[in-house]
C-alpha cells in the first residue's frame, strides 16, 4: 500500500506512476486542492484573494489561468512552472485512481464536482485528540471560538476578526483566542485596539499541551 499527501510543487510524480505500473495501490490525502489548482490553495497570491478560477476547466484551459493570474507567488515564472507541473502531474494522479482521504466535506464536494468517483473519495473526520488520550478536565468553561493557524493572508485571520464583530455583539459570553503567529500578527494586535473589538486574545506560539487546553474549553474551531 503506497500511503501519499500528494507531491508537492514542481516535486516529480514518477513515483505515482512507478507504483501504478508495479500495481501498488495509492492513498492520496488532499490537505490542499493540488488536484484542482495550480497553487493548491483555491488562492491568488497576487491579488491576495481567494481565487476558483480553474474550477471546472478542461486541463488546457486551467494551465492558463496562472500565467494570466500570477497567482503563484505574483511570479510569472513561478505560475508558468506550476502550470506546466499541473499538466503532467494532473493525467499521472488520475490514472493511478487513488483512494482519497478528504479531511473536510467540503473538500471532497470539489473533487467530486471535478469528476474524480464518489467510491473514491472519503470524507475523512479526524478528531484532534486521539482516542487513546487521557483527558484531563479544561479549567474553565467551554466560552470560546479558538483559532490555530499561521497568521498570513491564506489562512484569512483577518476574516475571521471581521466575523468575530458580529458574533461578539449577539454573545456576550463568548471570547476569540488566536493561537499562531505570522507576518499579520501586527496588523491583526492593532487593529483590535484601535477598533476596540472586544474579548480577542492572541496566545502566541504555544505548545502542544497549551493547544489542547484551550480546544477543550472551546465552543466551535474556526477555519476562515
Amino acid at each position: 500500500m503506497l500511503f501519499r499527501s500528494g507531491t508537492c510543487y514542481q516535486l516529480t510524480s514518477s513515483v505515482v506512476a512507478a507504483a501504478r505500473r508495479a500495481r501498488v495501490p495509492g492513498v492520496l490525502t488532499a490537505h490542499e486542492y493540488k488536484l484542482i489548482c495550480a497553487n493548491q490553495t483555491f488562492y491568488d497570491d497576487a491579488a491576495g484573494s481567494v481565487c476558483t478560477a480553474c474550477v471546472g476547466l478542461s486541463a488546457p484551459r486551467r494551465a492558463l489561468q496562472p500565467l494570466q493570474h500570477r497567482c503563484m507567488k505574483a511570479s510569472l515564472p513561478v505560475s508558468t512552472v506550476g502550470a506546466v507541473e499541473q499538466l503532467v502531474s494532473a493525467p499521472v494522479w488520475r490514472a493511478a485512481a487513488p483512494l482519497i482521504l478528504a479531511p473536510s466535506s467540503f473538500m471532497r464536494e470539489r473533487l467530486l464536482h471535478e469528476g474524480w468517483p464518489p467510491d473514491r473519495v472519503r470524507h475523512l473526520d479526524l478528531p484532534w485528540r486521539s482516542a487513546a488520550e487521557v483527558v484531563t478536565p479544561a479549567p474553565g468553561p467551554r466560552d470560546r471560538i479558538v483559532f490555530a493557524s499561521r497568521l498570513v493572508p491564506l489562512k484569512g485571520p483577518d476574516l475571521l476578526l471581521r466575523a468575530w464583530q458580529r458574533i461578539a455583539a449577539r454573545h456576550e459570553d463568548v471570547h476569540l483566542e488566536i493561537i499562531g503567529d505570522g507576518v499579520q500578527a501586527p496588523a491583526l494586535h492593532a487593529r483590535v485596539q484601535e477598533e476596540g473589538i472586544p474579548r480577542v486574545t492572541f496566545a502566541g506560539q504555544v505548545d502542544g499541551a497549551r493547544i489542547r487546553q484551550s480546544l477543550d474549553r472551546a465552543i466551535v474551531t474556526a477555519h476562515p
